[in-house]
């Protein structure tokens, strides 16, 4: 992380986000009507309009008025995407990837049949910026991630994970000493499956197998279910509101009064780590998404350990790039208090689907 320069990150994130802010508002407030696919053409009013002027009334049956109203209803639930997952992110049936929908969270549609392997990176600028300025990286740390669908059919799939706890290089955290892409090497997996065009649930572990002694996140175990809900009824179109939620161990369930059910010191021969990455236990987490286009989102997401407000944009550049920049407003350490205004961090993702 320290080869690249803080603020290009920043900057990078921020024009692509803003890129999309204006286009949220209108979508939202405004739902205008697209005339991308309107075709104008200049008539002769004289030779179009006919000769008598007197309108001539028909009577149809309700039989008949049954039968148009069941055509239109059908050929809009043509119309209607399919919902499916990308990583963090949002797909769709028509082989388009969306932005991120959750920041640490997985979600629950099964993954999308047009990319196979994800890659991804997600951060922090550290947990205590101690009066230092906000756009810091300020002792951050990071994880990489790689994805691959293994297998899959029409309504489900099965990958594999492999992940590497600690991008970050240093001796100021655990795991930070070793070296880079030297620490906290794990494996997992992942299975989902979809209940409808907007549901679906996934059962899956990140870290689950470690093949080292410096993964300091616990076993990330994961149930979560996720549903779309087209705002546009008439048109079943965007916003597209995303309700995603279950439970979670390992960094998913550290706060100590939402646990659900707890294995303790089930890591216990563990020198380096904290009593959340000993203990396996599981508590509540969620997150809520609107998306105001297939390019764009916001979402809110509560991981126990933080409380993340952030925006995603979706970019092609060459493969499917997505950049998620946000804020985390609750105080580290499995609490319930929200930060000051001179302590909040800043969170990043950064994906690319191939």
């Amino acid at each position: 992380m320290r080869i690249i320069s803080k603020k290009s990150i920043f900057f990078f994130g921020l024009v692509l986000i803003l890129d999309n802010v204006f286009l949220f508002a209108d979508e939202i407030l405004r739902q205008k009507l697209s005339t991308e696919y309107i075709k104008w053409e200049k008539i002769n009013s004289d030779k179009s309009s006919p000769k008598n002027k007197t309108i001539e009334w028909e009577y149809l049956s309700k039989e008949y008025e049954n039968k148009v109203q069941q055509s239109s209803t059908n050929s809009e639930v043509k119309k209607l995407l399919s919902l499916y997952s990308q990583n963090r992110s949002i797909a769709f049936s028509d082989g388009s990837i969306g932005p991120d929908i959750g920041w640490k969270l997985p979600n629950g549609f099964k993954w999308n049949d047009s990319y196979s392997f994800d890659l991804s990176t997600r951060g922090f600028s550290g947990q205590e910026r101690k009066g230092r300025p906000f756009f810091n990286w300020n002792s951050g740390d990071a994880t990489a991630r790689a994805h691959w669908k293994t297998l899959s059919n029409k309504d489900s799939s099965f990958g594999l994970n492999v992940s590497m706890r600690s991008v970050y290089q240093g001796e100021n955290f655990i795991g930070g000493s070793s070296g880079l892409f030297e620490e906290g090497l794990s494996l997992g997996f992942r299975y989902d499956r979809k209940l409808n065009k907007q549901s679906g649930f996934a059962i899956g572990g990140e870290q689950l197998i470690q093949l080292d002694n410096m993964t300091d996140t616990g076993r990330n175990i994961y149930l979560m279910a996720s549903k779309g809900i087209w705002l546009n009824h008439k048109k079943n179109d965007f916003p597209l509101l995303v309700i995603n939620g279950g439970i979670g161990s390992g960094r998913f369930a550290s706060n100590d009064k939402y646990r659900l059910f707890c294995f303790e010191n089930f890591d216990k021969g563990r020198k380096l780590s904290l009593h959340i990455d000993k203990d396996l236990c599981f508590g509540p987490v969620g997150s809520i998404s609107l998306l105001a286009n297939k390019s764009f989102s916001v979402f809110t997401e509560y991981n126990s350990d933080q409380l993340v407000f952030a925006a995603s944009k979706q970019a092609n550049i060459i493969k499917p790039i997505r950049l998620t920049f946000g804020v985390n407003f609750l105080v580290p350490g499995g609490t319930t208090k929200i930060k000051d205004n001179k302590d909040l961090n800043w969170v990043f993702r950064l994906s690319t689907a191939f």
